[in-house]
């Protein structure tokens, strides 16, 4: 039960709209996306903008991977090895090309950020 409310409070992190972080500046989407085994085991995006949020990376249980395609560089972010509920801020960069799998089954995580 307690991972559950954890979750969906993670999850209306990530999905609840918001103003923007500056009211002088345009709004901008939130970025992201959310993989649970079985029923999206993955899901990609790109960012194509900065945040000033500090909601930013991924959040999930089980065994799971977040994979950033930056430049010709590779970042991979893990859960943690016993499954448990584990956060890692990653800072996003414009271009960012991200990967996000919900590796075993009832593991799931949410990866983006908040604007």
């Amino acid at each position: 039960m307690r991972k559950l409310f954890t979750i969906l409070v993670l999850t209306a992190l990530f999905v609840a709209p918001s103003a923007s972080a500056h009211p002088t500046s345009a709004p901008k989407s939130d970025e992201g996306c959310q993989a649970m085994n079985p029923l999206r085991s993955s899901c990609t995006f790109k960012v194509t903008h900065t945040s000033h949020s500090p909601v930013t990376g991924a959040a999930g249980w089980g065994s799971w991977l977040v994979t950033v395609k930056r430049g010709g560089e590779t970042l991979e972010f893990e859960g943690a090895p016993d499954g448990r509920f584990w956060i890692v801020e990653i800072s996003w960069k414009v271009g960012d090309k991200v990967t996000v799998e919900a590796v075993s089954p009832g593991s799931a995580v949410d990866a983006g950020h908040f604007d």
